[in-house]
């Protein structure tokens, strides 16, 4: 990452599927998909302007949800269950991450400690 680029947590909540389709498609060739609706972009502000004026086309705002987070260098991201790479690998140039795996005995809890 250069040094004026920041990284962005992007979710969205698209309430029709055509918007929805355009939605990730746009985002799947610009960012990394963390989930279903949850990217990481990375870029500097005139990159981070381009992005949101595309969603902004492609959203109906009286009815979509997109929320960004602007993360900060100290950010660290915390993965639960599985995780969107092999586990293992670590990306250098991603912010710091951790990953925890699900106990074996009961894939729905989750023990934070």
């Amino acid at each position: 990452m250069k040094c004026k680029e920041h990284w962005y947590l992007i979710s969205y909540d698209i309430r029709e599927k055509r918007r929805l389709a355009r939605v990730y498609r746009y985002l799947k060739r610009f960012a990394f998909m963390l989930q279903e609706s949850v990217y990481l972009f990375a870029g500097d502000k005139a990159a981070w302007q381009t992005l949101k004026q595309q969603l902004l086309k492609r959203i109906k705002k009286s009815e979509d949800d997109v929320r960004v987070y602007k993360l900060d260098k100290d950010s660290c991201l915390h993965f639960f269950g599985s995780t969107p790479w092999p586990q293992g690998v670590y990306f250098a140039g991603y912010p710091r991450h951790t990953f925890t795996p699900l106990p074996e005995g009961n894939k729905d809890t989750v023990v934070i400690g």
